[in-house]
């Protein structure tokens, strides 16, 4: 092989690696090939449950991922859907032969009690804090069932089926619904999109969003979010919470557009994953200015992927199998809008406190060399996030502190002559 003929070939297998290597294969310790559905906590803890009759498996992570313990509570019937906001306490939906339960534990999984049993079967449970959550089921092929609590599931109430419209015969699935704050999006194969603003009292209809069926949602906000059709496999996007909807349809060539997830803390980063038999085309694909453009990953199976940060994220990839992200971090540097930007600013870091990684906020109304660095009470740098010319836009940068003991630390933004520091506090 002749000098060229070998560096090209070096050039080709480094970057196939680099590819593949974006997705990194973790053991879930489930031995089935059964999807597994994923409740994403912090950078440490990720909980799991398998997602088909008959099947009733739930695995968890408290190290991020280097060790998945899971157990086969096959007593509790078939899982679907699980919420979590720690290592110890979750809930699952989930369904017998003929009704649905809600299932809760506040020992890291090693013992349930059921909160619910409901008349069809349950799909989706999402809590927005240890207290407020709510549930969706089909209501046996009725009107869908929903419920919510403000108890922790103690005490669940539904919410009357005169208030919820008739979303079965549109081809509504609940488990595509989107969940935020006071806010419920359920998109149908018909192609419409149904909201409800106080979590499914009211509700407000979106028709024909896209005319080749719409299937899988997903929201940043109340406002922003994106909406896939399940045929021909595009993308719309909407930024007035889903009354209007962008006519220029996107989609990711080479892979089915299917489940869809919000990248927590960005502007506008999402991720599609796809797997048959829900599309015909597996593979994964994110996009960093809100469905703009997209960037094929791979064309392997892909469950829905929960992502705690731009850096840290998980999707099932089949038998034993779950994927952490270990690319790089999926942030959105520059928000597509034709907003004027007139001031210098720094925005507070979120979350804050934090543990280990946040997410730093600015704008800059001018073309100018930035930095932005990180120091401790005693004025010690610590890390430089950003240190290169930048032209004017929003901004956003992820810090992970996981080398970087618990404590108070600033972060300043420079740029020319404009100086803005703020605190923030690392709580491990």
């Amino acid at each position: 092989m002749n000098r060229s003929n070998y560096f090209l070939v070096v050039f080709l297998l480094v970057a196939c690696s680099s590819l593949f290597a974006q997705w990194t294969i973790q053991n879930s310790g489930i031995p089935t090939d059964d999807q597994v559905v994923l409740a994403a906590v912090n950078e440490n803890v990720c909980w799991g449950v398998t997602r088909n009759p008959g099947v009733s498996y739930v695995t968890r992570t408290t190290d991020g991922g280097t060790t998945w313990v899971a157990s086969n509570l096959s007593s509790l019937n078939s899982f679907f859907s699980i919420a979590s906001f720690n290592a110890d306490t979750a809930w699952i939906a989930a369904n017998g032969t003929a009704n649905g339960s809600i299932y809760n534990t506040t020992d890291g999984g090693l013992n349930w009690t059921e909160q619910l049993t409901t008349s069809g079967f349950m799909f989706v449970v999402r809590f927005f804090d240890s207290d407020n959550g709510v549930c969706i089921g089909d209501g046996n092929g009725v009107h869908p069932e929903i419920y919510t609590t403000t108890d922790g599931g103690t005490i669940w109430t539904p919410v009357p089926s005169s208030n919820i419209p008739d979303l079965n015969s549109e081809g509504f699935i609940p488990a595509n619904s989107w969940v935020v704050d006071n806010t419920i999006w359920a998109p149908t194969n018909g192609g419409s999109l149904y909201k409800s603003t106080n979590r499914g009292l009211t509700w407000d209809t979106t028709r024909n969003v896209v005319n080749t069926g719409g299937s899988y949602c997903a929201f940043k906000d109340t406002l922003n979010g994106l909406l896939c059709g399940s045929l021909a496999h595009v993308v719309k996007r909407t930024t007035d919470g889903g009354a209007t909807w962008d006519s220029t349809e996107t989609k990711p060539e080479g892979i089915s557009t299917l489940f869809m997830s919000y990248i927590s803390g960005t502007i506008g980063s999402y991720v599609i994953t796809a797997t048959p038999p829900h599309g015909p085309s597996p593979g994964s694909a994110y996009t960093l200015d809100n469905g703009e453009t997209w960037t094929v990953v791979d064309s392997v199976n892909h469950q829905r992927a929960a992502f705690v940060s731009p850096s840290v994220g998980w999707s099932w990839g089949g038998p034993n199998i779950i994927y952490t992200w270990t690319g790089n971090p999926l942030i959105t540097s520059v928000e597509y809008t034709n907003e004027i930007i007139r001031d210098f600013h720094l925005e507070q870091n979120y979350p804050n406190p934090f543990n280990p990684s946040t997410t730093i906020s600015f704008s800059i109304p001018t073309s100018e060399f930035i930095s932005l660095k990180i120091y401790n009470v005693l004025g010690r740098e610590v890390a430089t996030l950003v240190n290169e010319e930048k032209p004017t836009g929003n901004y956003e940068v992820n810090f992970n502190a996981t080398n970087l003991s618990s404590g108070i630390y600033f972060y300043t933004l420079q740029a020319g002559k404009n100086i803005q520091t703020k605190k923030l506090v690392l709580m491990k």
